[in-house]
Order: structure tokens, then sequence, then C-alpha cells
């Protein structure tokens, strides 16, 4: 007997420093004959350190049925909870008290058992008296059935779903008519003023375009602005259509003697780079993109000032 309370002293010792509580839980506490009762053996760790190598063993011997459970576990964090459960028959009537589950785990190095209580079984062909209650050992426990064993949430069916994708679309749908409606009559009105106004676009500065798309890192893309508006420029001096190349438009220029040589040279520099930059694939630097802007500036300066 002393070696006995020797024993339960170190026990609740070992529980106390641990901090981990072991319960032992029926799903119901009165069934009838051949009802399936779940027995759930619950796992806390209070403590401030984790325990380790867990191992939960339970039995139960019940006329016409008998049952051995194990169950392992690596580790539980401090703060955390684990429920394992297994499932028995009610056997016939009577009361029957299942006896205490154990438990073992590693704490600071120690390897400490545990023992739950014991819990008790009624069966009866007789309704409960009480239902919905759920016993630990022999006290009642409503909320505890509600925690082990909650509902599953619904979701959505497919057919919901659709039905209210359906309803927002419907919805939404004179929204976006009246979007569409107001910016395509407000697109009219701008049409009109320019018309009736003529008011004229404000005119591309390619200068500054160029600049930004070359330091954005499109360096060929800068060049060919720089290339299109030169076409556009010759074009418009000689009267020519849109087929006609840089190449073609430099030529005529060349021989333009109403344009300073300092323009032409400049303006063949700016084309020559243009097409060495598109056809041979050349890499061109800040200076040369320099160079090819001041010539189309100068270009455009001189035919600005004959007109």
């Amino acid at each position: 007997m002393r070696l006995l309370l020797i024993l339960l002293l170190v026990l609740s010792s070992a529980s106390a420093q641990s901090g981990v509580t072991f319960e032992k839980a029926l799903s119901r506490s009165v069934a009838s004959p051949g009802e399936p009762v779940k027995v759930v053996l619950t796992v806390t760790n209070n403590g401030s350190e984790a325990i380790t190598d867990l191992t939960v063993r339970d039995s139960v011997s019940l006329p016409g049925f008998s049952y051995k459970y194990v169950e392992y576990l690596s580790y539980l964090a401090p703060g955390e909870s684990r429920s394992f459960s297994y499932t028995i028959p009610a056997p016939e009537e009577g009361n029957y008290t299942l006896p205490s589950a154990e438990l073992e785990f590693t704490s600071g190095g120690r390897r400490i058992t545990l023992r739950s209580g014991e819990v008790v079984l009624r069966v009866t062909s007789a309704p409960p008296a009480t239902s919905g209650q759920n016993f630990t050992g022999d006290v009642a426990n409503k909320s505890a059935e509600t925690r082990l064993y909650p509902e599953p949430k619904k979701g959505l069916t497919v057919k919901q779903a659709l039905k209210f994708s359906l309803l927002g679309i419907i919805g939404i749908l004179p929204i976006a008519y009246l979007v569409v409606r107001h910016f395509r009559k407000r697109g009219k009105e701008i049409a009109k003023l320019y018309q009736e106004k003529r008011i004229e676009p404000p005119e591309r500065d390619v200068v500054k375009e160029a600049k930004q798309t070359f330091y954005a890192g499109r360096k060929r893309e800068a060049f060919a602005l720089v290339s299109a508006e030169l076409r556009q420029l010759l074009r418009r001096r000689y009267g020519r259509g849109r087929s006609m190349t840089l190449r073609e438009g430099m030529t005529l220029l060349s021989g333009d003697e109403r344009l300073p040589e300092e323009v032409r040279s400049l303006a063949r520099e700016s084309a020559e780079l243009c097409e060495l930059v598109e056809y041979a694939r050349h890499e061109p630097s800040p200076e040369e993109l320099h160079l090819a802007l001041k010539g189309l500036s100068k270009l455009k300066t001189a035919l600005e000032k004959e007109t």
C-alpha cells in the first residue's frame, strides 16, 4: 500500500511539473444495446516546453467484445491539444466501467507515465432520461460533445454558385450599359467640337519621345521614331507618297540647294545613324542619339522657316 501511494505521488508530481493532462471521455454515457459509442482520449500540453515520443494505450473488455488501442505521436507543442478516438459497440443491458487509459511521454529528458480517469457506460433499452449529454467519468458535460464532434461546415453547391453568378451578371449589365452609353455620347461631343472649331490635335514632340524611349532601354525604338519623323518631313518637302524610303529622301535632300549645307550635312548624318541601327544592328550610344536628334531638329527648323 505504501509503495502504491509513493507511485501515485510521483505520477501526480510528474503531471504537475510537465503541465500535461490526459482525459478519457465517451460520446454518450447512456446507449442502447448494439449502438456505437465513441471513446475519446485527449492529451493537452499546458506546460511551457514541448513533449515528445507520446504513446497512448487503452483497452476495453465487454461481454462479447474486447479491443486494444495504441496510438503514437512524436511531438506535442506547448498549448497544443490532441484527441484520439475509437468506436465500440454497446453490449447487453447493464452498467460498465471502462478502465483508465495510459499515456507515456518524454519531458525534460525523463520518461513520464500518466493515467486517465475511468468512465462509466450505462446500457439500457429504455430511452435515456436526458439525451445529448457527454460524461467524463461520472460528471456531465454537455459542451464536450460539440467540442469533440463539430458540425461540418456546409459550402455553396454548384447550383447555388451558378445562380449567384448569374444574378451578379444580370445586376451589372444595366450599369455597364449606362457607362458605355455615357462615354460614347461624350466621344461624339468631343469629335463634333473638333469638327466645328477645327481644333488641331497637339503636335508630337518626337525629340522628347525619342529621348524618353532611349533612356527607358528601348534604343532601337528611339531611332525608329527619328527615322519616321525624317521620312515624314522629306515627304512633305518633295510631295512624295508613303512608299518613299529614307535613302530616297536623303538623295533628294542632297541636291536641294535651297537649304544650307550645314543642315543637309547634319540631316544626312542623322539618317545614316538611323539606317546603321536598323540594318547593321548597331548598339547606339547616347552621343549618337544626341547627334541624330540634332540633325532632325536642324532640318525641321529650316523647313519651318521656309513656310
